[in-house]
């Protein structure tokens, strides 16, 4: 019998407080939230009256940076609650109107600001950089020499405020991609494994209940009604998606950047070659995915393999997952080679007040995790008790805990990690906590289920967000070539990524051409190939953790320390892992085969 799945999934009025965030941490009452973002929004102003002024002086200066580090972390601090306010139940209008409100005091402040880089870009050649050895001006010196950096690409005030005007309008077709997965989709009902309707919905955890099903009607039934919700609507999203690259491309052509890629990599200081190594490092290692592929089918039984067969269980019968308190003990063992002052940290955040639990109506689907400096971190869950929970909770507690240790390491205008740094965190955990299950189960089903839980992990981070990656650079490519970007344009490219990356073992079902119109990672252009980078990066440094090797623990912390003080190549590189140079993802992707070829022993 399949794990139970209620069809009706409880309103937000009817969750247990005690599995739910506490967000009075943060404001105490929407009227306290009201009264900040009136204040915040009334202070503005006296930014204004910085412009033109900088110049004058490190102290002038030192005195506008404080006060728009101070007016910035009230911006944040409205942002932060609306949007976690707004996650956990996108129905609520109030929650959507106050997000709203938020995002535009973000945007009132991003226009309030605008002058001040233009300005500082503009001093006289040698001035800001001889300002930068004041004492004065020393805790801020890394944002100053990133401004320093920036000159090429920063604009005159005028055009930097008109560009940020034009902030809340970029955001449109993300907004209408959300609303439309979060509340307008309707799909149609299947039957689940014990013949009972079932409801679909674009509910992550009941995607990965459904594709992971062992009967195989279920898996079919549910891909061609969860796809076929986005085939109906393909034209609509694929115009919200094409608007968005558009977006990134004008917003790049008018900073003065070559492409979109060039420029979202630019503010990390990523050098493009690491985009070009993990591609041409996958493509290398393909064969190791499509012998896995061959694996699925062969375990499973199956003349032919269609993806809907890929996540499949390859050693039924086994359940590793936990309730979730009990997960969280699991994790807190795991993580016994990071120490105890962060694991118990984590164990004590986890259950009190830092994360939303469970699934309701209309909350956000999937995972993550939010940091405010000054508060403890949030992570949104929609956690079931299975091995795909767990291994979420383990990732979005790394991303929790490096916002903690950054936090109390840095002051807040260098706290703020990178995302290239932040995928590090979330998937080192996740290596943690993959040695200890192979540490504590003998069973050889059990250690097959787990290595098998490891190269589906590989195969999704590295192989799957690659191809994420290699689509976003063509479609961004060909907005920039001025080719259209139709429904059919956009799907057919998407097509011959999952042609090669899937191989020639696979069926690929005319439906998952629209999943590239499903992805929220989209609207964040040249996101995902972090995931892929993060994971080499962790899989490196967590073996030398493991290992013992001399110094390895410390530097890891110190990386977790550093937040947003360095670059995060420089950070990386002082920890222990260089990832400019292709070897760390060549030896990720060597582990996929190396587990691959354990997985074919166990499972023959």
């Amino acid at each position: 019998m399949g794990m139970e799945l209620k069809s009706a999934l409880r309103s937000r009025d009817d969750v247990d407080p005690g599995d739910t965030w506490d967000l009075s941490q943060l404001f105490t009452s929407n009227e306290a939230w009201e009264s900040l973002r009136w204040e915040t929004e009334a202070r503005l102003g006296e930014l204004g009256a910085f412009e033109g002024r900088l110049s004058e002086s490190p102290e002038t200066l030192r005195s506008f940076l404080d006060l728009d580090m101070e007016l910035r972390q009230a911006v944040l601090r409205v942002h932060h609650y609306a949007s976690r306010l707004s996650d956990q139940d996108n129905a609520n209008d109030t929650a959507q109107g106050m997000r709203q409100q938020a995002n535009a005091l973000r945007d009132q402040y991003e226009q309030a600001t605008s002058f001040y880089r233009s300005e500082l870009t503009g001093f006289d050649d040698g001035v800001l950089e001889r300002w930068m050895d004041d004492a004065v001006l020393a805790p801020f010196r890394f944002p100053l020499e990133n401004i320093v950096r920036d000159r090429p690409y920063t604009l005159s005030a005028a055009e930097e405020r008109l560009l940020a005007m034009a902030g809340e309008i970029a955001r449109g077709p993300q907004q209408v991609f959300n609303q439309l997965n979060a509340v307008d989709l309707t799909f149609d009902p299947i039957e689940d494994e014990d013949g009972h309707s079932l409801d679909v919905s674009p509910s992550y955890a009941l995607y990965i209940r459904c594709m992971t099903s062992p009967e195989r009607r279920v898996r079919r039934d549910f891909f061609e009604s969860f796809y076929g919700a986005y085939h109906a609507h393909r034209r609509t999203r694929a115009a919200a998606l094409a608007h968005s690259i558009k977006g990134d491309v004008f917003f790049a052509r008018a900073r003065g950047f070559d492409s979109a890629r060039q420029a979202a990599l630019f503010g990390n200081n990523i050098p493009e070659s690491v985009y070009d190594n993990l591609v041409a490092a996958v493509h290398d290692n393909m064969g190791a995915l499509h012998r896995y592929y061959g694996l699925v089918g062969r375990t499973l039984g199956l003349d032919e393999v269609h993806v809907y067969d890929t996540m499949a269980p390859l050693v039924p019968g086994v359940e590793l997952g936990r309730p979730y308190d009990e997960a969280v003990e699991v994790l807190h063992a795991s993580l016994a080679p990071l120490g105890d002052e962060y694991r118990d940290m984590l164990r004590d955040g986890l259950l009190h007040g830092w994360v939303d639990r469970y699934e309701n109506k209309g909350k956000y689907t999937g995972a993550y995790s939010a940091g405010l400096w000054g508060h403890h971190p949030y992570i949104l869950m929609n956690y079931r008790p299975d091995i795909d929970s767990m291994y979420t909770l383990t990732h979005e507690a790394g991303h929790a805990m490096h916002t903690w240790c950054s936090n109390r390491a840095q002051p807040p205008q260098v706290a703020r990690y990178t995302i290239f740094a932040a995928e590090v965190a979330s998937t080192f955990n996740e290596a943690l906590l993959t040695h200890h299950l192979l540490q504590t189960h003998d069973d050889p089903n059990d250690r097959a289920y787990i290595i098998a839980h490891q190269v589906d992990s590989i195969r999704a981070l590295i192989y799957r967000q690659t191809m994420f990656a290699e689509f976003e650079a063509r479609t961004h490519a060909m907005a920039e070539a001025h080719q259209p970007l139709t429904a059919g344009a956009i799907t057919g490219v998407y097509r011959e990524l999952l042609d090669a990356y899937f191989g020639p073992g696979v069926v690929i079902d005319d439906l998952l051409d629209v999943e590239c119109l499903r992805v929220p990672h989209f609207y964040f252009s040249f996101y995902v190939y972090q995931y892929a980078t993060g994971v080499a990066a962790a899989l490196s440094l967590s073996e030398q953790v493991l290992r013992g090797d001399d110094g390895a623990l410390e530097r890891y912390l110190g990386f977790l320390a550093a937040g947003g003080s360095k670059w995060p190549i420089d950070a990386l590189r002082e920890a222990g892992v260089d990832m400019t140079s292709p070897a760390p993802v060549a030896d990720a992707l060597n582990l996929f085969a190396r587990r691959v070829e354990e997985l074919e022993q166990l499972l023959a």
